[in-house]
């Protein structure tokens, strides 16, 4: 298959590409190329595990050295959401949604599991690696390691409230959904789940150097105990 870049695209770790190529059913596709040999092996098994497990994720259309070519995926990154959040006509899709990404991290950590023989996590579970597009897609694995789902749930709560605007009651609303909904599909360890929230949030205030509010995680984690109790 030939192509050629069309424009780069934001990532952190690698060189992202949006390219034109030759192949009628996919004539605008990703190349990615990994910055490191190890997330270029991680993302490569994970995707042929997620793939045999029929997990809804891009197609892979060529591999070549160390970058892979993805199928171009037409929709909206999960993040994007987040902006639409505080208007009510919106909210209500939204969560939605959000609910479809629950489901969709319940059968990916099944899939990862039944393919490494442990329990892994995606280990960069932000809402920027997500697409809707009529369902849910994952599109970045090259972190994927051994772990608790927990962390990962944690992360993607505690990143969804303090997205820009943070704390709003929307976003506790949201931050909130993700968890019942994950504890729902999944059934989460809520002590778990409590400590990881901590520790996320200790992150985001030295990295951003900010106080967050105190109650955050027992505001958080209260929601699976009541849950639980029920």
């Amino acid at each position: 298959m030939r192509y050629s870049i069309s424009e780069s695209l934001l990532s952190k770790r690698n060189y992202v590409f949006l390219i034109n190529t030759d192949n009628v059913s996919y004539p605008k596709a990703v190349l990615k190329k990994f910055s490191d040999i190890n997330g270029f092996e991680a993302e490569t098994q994970a995707m042929q595990a997620l793939c045999k497990h029929n997990i809804a994720v891009p197609t892979t259309l060529l591999i070549e050295e160390q970058s892979i070519v993805y199928e171009h995926i037409n929709g909206k990154l999960l993040v994007d959401y987040l902006d639409m959040l505080e208007h009510d006509k919106h909210s209500d899709e939204v969560f939605f949604i959000f609910d479809k990404l629950c489901q969709w991290l319940a059968e990916c950590y099944t899939a990862l599991e039944s393919e490494y023989g442990c329990e892994m996590v995606l280990g960069d579970a932000h809402l920027r690696n997500f697409i809707y597009s009529d369902k849910i897609y994952g599109i970045d694995f090259e972190c994927v390691k051994e772990g608790k789902k927990e962390e990962d749930i944690a992360d993607l709560a505690v990143f969804t409230l303090v997205y820009s605007p943070m704390c709003t009651q929307q976003k506790y609303k949201l931050a909130a959904h993700i968890l019942e909904c994950c504890n729902r599909y999944m059934q989460l360890n809520a002590q778990l789940i409590d400590s990881e929230i901590l520790h996320h949030i200790k992150t985001v205030e030295q990295r951003r150097g900010i106080s967050l509010p105190k109650n955050i995680s027992h505001n958080l984690s209260s929601v699976l105990y009541l849950q639980q109790e029920l």
